[in-house]
């Protein structure tokens, strides 16, 4: 709202992006909490985009999925022992397996 706020002072219009997550479009295992804040994320997101839309204010959100980061390398290690006996990587490469690059995003990936 802020940032909107600042976009009407100078009347140019601008362009508002949120961070949600791939959760924000499907929940996964043991973070419906995280889900449930990812979806309102997006929510916020369509619900702003309505609003200022005539205003020349654009509003998206960013949904990243696996992204290499120390949340990814702690659900391997927690969730692999809630779901089985994997080792460390092992469930990290099933998920991966299933994205069509062939590996988790970079920081890099997403901070464009």
């Amino acid at each position: 709202q802020e940032a909107i706020l600042r976009m009407r002072k100078h009347g140019e219009g601008g362009r508002l992006i949120n961070t949600a997550s791939g959760q924000a479009r499907q929940g996964f295992i043991y973070t419906p909490h995280y889900a449930a804040s990812k979806f309102g994320v997006v929510g916020i997101t369509q619900s702003l985009a309505k609003e200022v839309a005539k205003e020349k204010i654009t509003v998206n959100a960013i949904c990243p999925g696996i992204i290499d980061t120390d949340m990814w390398a702690y659900n391997d290690t927690a969730w692999g022992k809630l779901l089985g006996d994997y080792k460390p990587g092992e469930l990290m490469a099933e998920w991966v397996k299933n994205i069509p690059m062939g590996r988790a995003g970079s920081g890099e990936d997403v901070s464009g």
